[in-house]
């Protein structure tokens, strides 16, 4: 069964990758995603990969999730806790829709196992994150996810709006990062001091401004 499960958040560009791949190093943890769990199913299933939404239900690629966290000690996720629904969808106050990529079974499940949640939101200003996504681009690494520093806003906003629901609504310990003022090692050690030193789950790790404050999550 997992000890401890690392939930990484943000916006796209906003530095969860790297974040992770750092986290990597200095913690010995497997790293696995609910788009991994959707491949897996769907090659368990014979279908390929480019169809699996088509073949594989968010309710199996829970399930594959879950069980691959049980025969893991820690697992570390790189997520989106809000999924854009249909980017030309616009809801009645003028925002994109979003909705929270991570199911009440499936957090409830791995809590109900004695699994350790954590769950980090790494921050960053939208016009970074935007000049971020371009330079990837430029490179040829990766498509453009937004057309504009006004998408990245949004989706900031909703990354926030679902990771506060989250922890608000269960027993996982929150952790909020900046990707802007700080290097990937510089995180990775801020959240391994923390997440060793606290035993408060109803507590949030803010750091910003090159200072560290706790805040109450009510």
């Amino acid at each position: 069964m997992a000890n401890n499960l690392i939930f990484v958040g943000g916006a796209s560009s906003s530095g969860k990758s790297t974040f992770v791949k750092e986290l990597k190093k200095k913690y010995n943890c497997d790293t696995y995603r609910r788009l991994d769990a959707f491949k897996d199913c769907a090659v368990q299933k014979g279908y390929d990969e480019a169809n699996m939404f088509s073949y594989v239900s968010s309710e199996e690629a829970d399930n594959q999730f879950i069980s691959f966290c049980t025969q893991h000690n820690c697992v570390v996720s790189d997520v989106h806790y809000a999924l854009q629904r249909n980017k030309d969808f616009v809801s009645i106050d003028g925002d994109l829709s979003y909705v929270a990529t991570l199911s009440n079974n499936l957090i409830n499940t791995l809590l109900n196992l004695n699994t350790n949640i954590s769950a980090v939101l790494i921050n960053c200003s939208p016009e970074v994150i935007y000049s971020r996504m371009l330079d990837r681009f430029n490179r040829g690494e990766r498509s453009m996810r937004s057309t504009n520093v006004e998408e990245v806003k949004i989706q900031s906003i909703w990354e926030r709006k679902m990771w506060e629901q989250l922890i608000q609504k269960f027993d996982i310990l929150p952790i909020e990062l900046d990707s802007e003022l700080f290097t990937p090692n510089e995180l990775v050690d801020q959240f391994l001091n923390f997440n060793q030193s606290t035993k408060s789950k109803k507590k949030v790790l803010v750091i910003n401004n090159g200072k560290n404050n706790t805040r109450n999550n009510k």
